[in-house]
C-alpha cells in the first residue's frame, strides 16, 4: 500500500480534552465491537461537547439504520483535512425522537494517518475505455488510482502513448455508486501478462471538475482509512 502515510498517536495532554475537532455533517465510517470486524457502517457526525459526549446519526447499512445498545463498543473514523482521524467509544445513550441518534463517551485517545502526498490507491475496478476516433469502446480494468492518474490492463491492444481516451467507471462511496467519467492521455503503455488483458497503460487524467476531483480523492482517502486504520485495531 502506500508509503506516504503514517500513524501518529494523540493521547491527552491534560484532564480530558484530546482536542477532538469535528464538524455537524462530517460523514464517519463505524464499526460496532459485537458486530463482524468487515462491516463498515456509515453515520454523520451532529455535535460534541469536550470531555463529555459525541452525538452521532445512527449508523447506516446500505441504507438501512443498524441498532445500537447501550454499552456497545464502537470504533469511529473520518477525514479532518489530509488526516485521518480514529477513535474509539462506546454508546451512552439510544435516542429515538426527533430522530435516531447516538450519545457517545468521549474519547480518550485518538489516532491519525497523516497523508504527506497524493496516495495511490491499488484497486480492481472494472472500467471501460473509449478511444478518441474509435467507435467501440474496450474492456479495462483499473488497477492503481489516484487524483492525478490511474493504471488500467486493457482487453485490446490497439492503444498507444500519446492517444486521448475517456476512462468510464463506477466509484462506492458508502451506500450510494457514481458513475465517473474522465477524460485522459496514455503516457505509457506495455504487454499485460494478465489473464484476458492484452495491454497495461498507464494514463493521466487532464485537470478535474471540482465535483469529480472530491469524489475520487473520497474514494481513494476512504479506503486508505479502513485498510489503515482499520489493521491497527
Amino acid at each position: 500500500m502506500n508509503n506516504n502515510a503514517s500513524l501518529l498517536t494523540q493521547s491527552p495532554s491534560s484532564g480530558t480534552d484530546v482536542g477532538l475537532i469535528i464538524e455537524p455533517g462530517i460523514q464517519a465510517n463505524v464499526q460496532i465491537g459485537r458486530l463482524d470486524d468487515n462491516l463498515r457502517l456509515q453515520a454523520h457526525f451532529i455535535g460534541c461537547l469536550a470531555g463529555k459526549s459525541v452525538l452521532i446519526t445512527m449508523p447506516t447499512h446500505r441504507g438501512d439504520d443498524v441498532q445500537c445498545y447501550l454499552n456497545d463498543n464502537l470504533t469511529l473514523r473520518y477525514f479532518h483535512g489530509r488526516e485521518i482521524h480514529g477513535f474509539k467509544s462506546s454508546v451512552l445513550a439510544v435516542v429515538k425522537t426527533p430522530f435516531s441518534y447516538l450519545h457517545l463517551s468521549y474519547p480518550t485517545r485518538i489516532e491519525k494517518v497523516q497523508i504527506r502526498s497524493e496516495p495511490r490507491l491499488q484497486t480492481e475496478l472494472k472500467a471501460r475505455v473509449q478511444l478518441d476516433g474509435r467507435d467501440q469502446p474496450i474492456d479495462a480494468c483499473i488497477i492503481d488510482i489516484s487524483t492525478q492518474g490511474a493504471k488500467l490492463r486493457l482487453a485490446g491492444n490497439e492503444v498507444e502513448t500519446g492517444d486521448r481516451l475517456r476512462l468510464q467507471f463506477e466509484l462506492k462511496l458508502g451506500d450510494k455508486s457514481e458513475a465517473v467519467d474522465l477524460a485522459a492521455e496514455v503516457r505509457s503503455v506495455k504487454p499485460s501478462t494478465a489473464v484476458g488483458m492484452a495491454v497495461a497503460c498507464g494514463v493521466q487524467f487532464d485537470a478535474l471538475v471540482e465535483s469529480d476531483r472530491l469524489l475520487l480523492s473520497s474514494f481513494v482517502y476512504a479506503t486508505i482509512m479502513n485498510q489503515r486504520l482499520g489493521s491497527s485495531d
